[in-house]
């Protein structure tokens, strides 16, 4: 396994940004597409997509598969818990929230994944002064939570609940991705990516009579867009992020996924722009910031 860096470099954060932009455009992805589109039926397309684009970069160079039951244990969990779970709960949670509520949500992902670290001893160090920086990430949370159930409606509190789940279930999923030895970042995210394409897709068949042509060529196009670039591309970078710079700071691509889909909610669906949700982001914002310069102090001393 490839060293983790004491301190990020600024590769890692190109990473981070790019991962970023393309979970954070994918809201806004999702939002139109789920207009005509079941939440399982753009599940299923969207990790066969992700699974071929990846799958192609996969046989330029010799697959080496897993050789432990272990290795394979991590991959399906990978698969069900880390990619298919939380792709279905954001793509239901969006038929009844707005884009950028939804991304706001994931901002639950940095603080799980500190206290997960904490817990699991990961990084060796005390939480600390960490807490302030999980605090305010949680009381952006508690906002949002706030306004959804007081300007809206309790199923609308539900699906921003769905929403919360899904980023913790990509910290889960992160953190077995981080324990996995002797499979190419590749292999794993084709591999995790088919299981949760075949998953749901029996689900689809099982549960649903899908109507594929009933899809407009503007919903394909996303859904293709969703698979490739959102799904595809950004696990694999993902993949990356936490083997160079580990779990606790590839995680924090949850603060930068608000910031995107906010941005690109309002400007491009025109959502609304209340006074919670600014005040929620600055908080978000502002736990992204305490949490990266403690880290910063430690790796100093």
């Amino acid at each position: 396994m490839s060293p983790i860096h004491t301190t990020p470099t600024p590769t890692d954060y190109l990473k981070l940004i790019l991962i970023g932009a393309a979970w954070g455009s994918s809201f806004l992805a999702i939002k139109v597409i789920v207009e005509e589109v079941s939440p399982l039926m753009l599940v299923a397309l969207r990790t066969w997509i992700g699974a071929l684009c990846v799958a192609g970069l996969l046989v330029t160079k010799p697959i080496v598969f897993p050789c432990t039951m272990a290795v394979w244990r991590r991959i399906v969990f990978i698969g069900l818990v880390g990619t298919g779970l939380p792709f279905f709960l954001i793509s239901w949670g969006e038929t009844r929230v707005d884009s950028g509520l939804a991304a706001m949500a994931m901002s639950v992902g940095p603080v799980f994944a500190v206290l997960l670290s904490h817990i699991t001893a990961y990084d060796g160090r005390p939480l600390g002064g960490k807490l302030l920086g999980v605090l305010c990430g949680l009381t952006g949370v508690a906002i949002l939570s706030f306004e959804s159930l007081t300007q809206h409606s309790l199923g609308n509190l539900i699906a921003l609940l769905a929403t919360l789940v899904a980023a913790i279930c990509y910290v889960l999923g992160g953190e077995s991705t981080r324990k996995i030895t002797g499979a190419s970042a590749e292999f794993v995210t084709t591999a995790s990516l088919c299981i949760a394409a075949v998953m749901t897709t029996a689900l689809l068949f099982a549960l649903e009579s899908p109507g594929f042509e009933s899809v407009t060529r503007q919903s394909w196009m996303l859904i293709i867009y969703l698979g490739a670039v959102s799904t595809g591309l950004a696990l694999l970078i993902r993949f990356n992020l936490i083997k160079s710079a580990g779990l606790a700071f590839a995680s924090y691509v949850g603060y930068l996924v608000p910031s995107f889909g906010f941005i690109f909610g309002v400007l491009i669906l025109s959502e609304a722009l209340s006074a919670g949700r600014l005040m929620a982001l600055v908080f978000i914002l502002l736990g992204l910031y305490l949490l990266q310069r403690q880290k910063r102090e430690r790796s100093t001393r």
